[in-house]
């Protein structure tokens, strides 16, 4: 009983995962948890996120939002000067980030309509 349930959850969350938009949208909220896991709030500022995360003994000031080339297609992490390119989200129509005292909300809307809201509660 307990294989017969799991395989019928899987094919449920497979076959809603059959956006492409929606299973990129996981991937990329996986990934900034881990991102923002450790990390320290510094702002949120012209649509971009700042914080200070340690590595290796080292603080670092990283940044993520919508690139900055004009374009807007992809949403990336960046240092503070916005130099560095990682990827984290390809298909971007729009980015939002606001924050509401130590709540940040991350509004992306990519060029299928797919619309994604992140939620970090910042230390």
């Amino acid at each position: 009983m307990l294989v017969i349930g799991l395989t019928k959850l899987e094919a449920k969350v497979i076959s809603e995962f059959k956006n492409v938009s929606a299973a990129d949208w996981v991937r990329f909220s996986n990934l900034l948890d881990i991102e923002l896991q450790d990390a320290r709030l510094i702002k949120v500022e012209e649509n971009q996120l700042f914080v200070v995360k340690n590595s290796d003994n080292n603080q670092q000031i990283i940044s993520f939002g919508s690139s900055r080339s004009g374009n807007g297609t992809d949403f990336r992490k960046m240092n503070a000067e916005g130099l560095g390119y990682q990827p984290m989200l390809m298909n971007v129509k729009q980015v939002m980030i606001t924050q509401n005292a130590a709540l940040i909300k991350i509004e992306v809307i990519l060029k299928d309509g797919f619309k994604g809201k992140y939620y970090w509660y910042a230390k």
